[in-house]
């Protein structure tokens, strides 16, 4: 990296700026240090790529603008732009020159539909692909196959295609002790790794990622990576019913987090909002969901607004506050409408059906019951 740069900056500069593919390799070559910095040169790329209507550097700058918003974590509204520009590799007439860069631009559609329009019409497609490629090319580069694998579990976790994520962790938790591995590229793949494990109740797998994050903390002193273990692992703990555990997560996180990263105040608050719902303590899941809720739509990830408005759906409920859980209810029905997000409908579904008992209507309650439990909860297939 160190090299590239030096070369590409010892150039003129009139050089490096009238040559997209030279901006397109700086800016590559700062994401996984200094994204901002990154960005600058991805974005000038982007510019004079499409001035030159050198279409293939086009898509690989916005897919790199998209990596570099990702692998900071903060604010996911400003991949929304960029989607459509990645998007463009769809045309009938566009044509990449290499796998490698079809597979990181396929991977950046991923990660920005996964979390910002979860029913893009390319997602399912661009899920489908990569698992192809990677099947297709063994010999790629171990830190590429690592990104697209760890893209490929997060698709799966958070649209609950359960299957593509285990899949996906079969090819890469192996990779994941290759000394090879970038730093923040290991990172990031135990972190998906500890949420898949969550939602597919491996818990064993779920420790082993908890745990390889806390020794990046300390033996790295890669602090963020304690924060997701922090995060993720509480609701691991709450998978397996260990409230105890759960708490001292929180305890610990509450301690370390950055207050000034909107992504993980908003965590904190939602992961006291449902250690009330965990615990059946309305009071102070009522006192948090509101805030994870608002924080959430701020940063823009949508699986995760879902994720808080469920636990702000219940709290409101058991609190009869009538008004906020049909708010909550609209909410949820339009973000989780179509395929890839209809798992926060199960929480629509089970609110009514709750409402429906309570107030004895038989019809309703069953009616409710049968959306509920009559929907599969994995697609096994992309």
């Amino acid at each position: 990296q160190n090299f590239l740069v030096d070369w590409i900056e010892a150039l003129p500069p009139e050089r490096a700026a009238s040559s997209p593919w030279l901006l397109y390799w700086l800016g590559t070559a700062w994401s996984g240090v200094d994204p901002a910095r990154a960005r600058r040169h991805l974005e000038q790329a982007h510019r004079v790529a499409r001035h030159c209507d050198d279409h293939e550097c086009a898509v690989m700058s916005a897919a790199g603008m998209i990596d570099s918003y990702f692998l900071e974590y903060v604010d996911f509204n400003p991949l929304t732009p960029w989607i459509a520009e990645v998007d463009r590799m769809f045309a009938p007439d566009f044509r990449f020159t290499s796998v490698e860069s079809e597979l990181r631009a396929l991977s950046a559609m991923i990660v920005g539909c996964t979390y910002r329009e979860p029913d893009h019409p390319h997602l399912d497609q661009s899920a489908k692909r990569v698992a192809e490629l990677l099947a297709d090319h063994p010999a790629i580069d171990v830190n590429l196959k690592v990104t697209c694998g760890t893209d490929l579990m997060l698709y799966g976790a958070f649209t609950s295609h359960l299957d593509a994520a285990l899949r996906a962790s079969i090819l890469t938790v192996p990779l994941l002790s290759d000394p090879a591995v970038h730093l923040f590229r290991r990172m990031f793949g135990w972190a998906v790794t500890l949420w898949y494990a969550t939602c597919g109740s491996d818990h064993a797998l779920g420790d082993r990622a908890a745990a390889a994050l806390m020794d990046m903390a300390r033996d790295d002193g890669l602090h963020i990576a304690e924060r997701f273990a922090c995060i993720l692992g509480y609701y691991l703990d709450m998978d397996r019913q260990d409230r105890t555990a759960g708490m001292r997560r929180i305890e610990r996180f509450e301690g370390i987090l950055m207050p000034s990263q909107p992504y993980e105040v908003a965590s904190l608050a939602n992961m006291k909002a449902w250690h009330g719902v965990y615990t059946g303590d309305v009071s102070l899941a009522r006192r948090h969901a509101a805030e994870a809720v608002r924080l959430f739509e701020a940063a823009g990830p949508i699986p995760h607004t879902i994720n808080a408005y469920l636990a702000y759906l219940w709290s409101s409920l058991e609190s009869g506050d009538v008004a906020a859980s049909a708010e909550a209810v609209r909410k949820l029905s339009l973000m989780a409408s179509g395929r890839n997000m209809h798992w926060g409908s199960w929480g629509v579904d089970a609110a009514e059906a709750i409402q429906a008992l309570r107030s004895g209507d038989e019809a309703a309650l069953l009616a409710g019951l049968e959306r509920l439990f009559g929907q599969p909860h994995d697609t096994g297939d992309y």
